[in-house]
């Protein structure tokens, strides 16, 4: 699959999943922060091989309206929403480390977990090769993101 982030002036930008079948997924994302949380989300999944959570899902037919609901599923073959979740709890740990505690990789563990027991979801399965690989990665997409001028997009596969 295909995923657009086409940067717009303005409040918000957007994304554009395309399906290998040609079918298409899209919704608009709010510009008020220096990484896309739909584009870290892209790197978690990728690098952690989260294939039933969100970008998983949209190349599997679910439209992106559907990570709205995503304890919600709509189908059957969306009934496994574990890795979803635990997608969302990774990206939402890593916002606030970064933004709350200076990056800290003790706290990022701490926030995890957090997060996952509050919700009563497992803590996946993560090395601390892989956190450096995500963080890494990271880096360079924010760096793109911001080197891209409005009306133009980065694209990555999923």
């Amino acid at each position: 699959m295909n995923i657009a982030f086409r940067k717009r002036e303005g409040a918000y930008s957007q994304l554009i999943c395309t399906r290998d079948d040609g079918s298409r997924s899209e919704s608009l994302f709010p510009n008020k922060r220096a990484i896309p949380h739909e584009l870290i989300h892209y790197v978690v999944e990728k690098t952690l091989g989260l294939h039933r959570a969100f970008y998983g899902l949209v190349a599997n037919g679910a439209a992106i309206a559907y990570h709205k609901e995503h304890n919600h599923p709509l189908t059957k073959k969306h009934q496994d929403i574990t890795q979803n979740w635990q997608s969302e709890l990774l990206v939402e740990a890593i916002q606030t480390t970064a933004l709350e505690h200076g990056g800290s990789i003790e706290n990022f563990y701490k926030v995890l977990e957090r997060l996952c027991v509050d919700r009563n979801i497992p803590v996946p399965k993560m090395n601390a090769p892989q956190l450096q690989a995500i963080c890494v990665e990271l880096q360079q997409y924010h760096h793109k993101w911001n080197s891209i001028d409005c009306n133009h997009q980065l694209d990555v596969s999923f």
